[in-house]
């Protein structure tokens, strides 16, 4: 197992995840 693979995913996930977040806030205000 390498450790930057499974950093790179984790980043991934936080990436999709603050921009699902972003993107219900932009609703919210419209």
């Amino acid at each position: 197992m390498t450790l930057r693979l499974n950093q790179r995913k984790l980043l991934l996930k936080l990436a999709e995840y603050i921009k699902a977040v972003l993107v219900e806030q932009a609703q919210m205000k419209v």
